[in-house]
């Protein structure tokens, strides 16, 4: 398992790197990122992990994806990083966050979430030499166990969840952010016959 955890780290420092390098032109600002924590959760726990650390009011995008594999992912913000997103990205674009409507905020992190989404799941897919496809972002504001219940379908119960944190650092402000990712059982195995094919 720490070859499997190590292998995806540097993938997705790979992936949140070049995230970070769309954020930094998007906002025209250098956005530096710390180096991913992964850990990975059995799906069965997946509920309690959430309950415990996201029990507070959290917005959260969503996205399926598919191709080479298969599963889900949660990106999570906190009411401060989601505030924080909003300020960096509605100041970039409108001079100023004060003018930014509940909508546009909607927008804005849909946007980020896209990009870190995409960042993370494609280096995976260049990694194993695959393509994916990914269905539209969409938006969520929930507590912990809600984001299990409403987001993530019963049918998983053998999938696997990987857990990315991260921080973003905008002038010495950090955003902390964390990506949840689930892989169906197959896409899991698969993934991991991937990764030892390229050792």
């Amino acid at each position: 398992m720490k070859f499997y955890q190590d292998a995806i780290t540097e993938s997705m420092s790979i992936g949140i790197g070049k995230a970070a390098a769309v954020l930094s032109s998007l906002v025209d600002r250098e956005i530096e990122f710390a180096i991913p924590e992964v850990s990975f959760v059995n799906f069965n726990n997946l509920r309690t992990f959430l309950s415990e650390n996201y029990n507070q009011w959290n917005c959260c995008v969503f996205m399926q994806f598919d191709g080479g594999f298969e599963g889900d992912s949660l990106l999570i913000f906190d009411k401060n990083s989601a505030k924080h997103w909003i300020q960096i990205i509605g100041t970039a674009q409108f001079g100023t966050p004060d003018v930014i409507m509940p909508e546009m905020e909607t927008d804005l992190l849909l946007e980020v979430g896209n990009i870190i989404v995409n960042g993370c799941i494609g280096s995976i897919a260049n990694l194993l030499q695959t393509e994916n496809h990914y269905y539209l972002p969409q938006f969520f504001t929930r507590y912990g166990s809600e984001i299990y219940d409403d987001m993530l379908e019963a049918d998983k119960r053998e999938s696997v969840g990987i857990v990315i944190e991260t921080k973003f650092t905008l002038e010495n402000e950090d955003v902390e952010t964390e990506l949840i990712v689930t892989l169906k059982e197959k896409s899991t195995l698969e993934m991991m016959d991937g990764l030892m094919n390229l050792v």
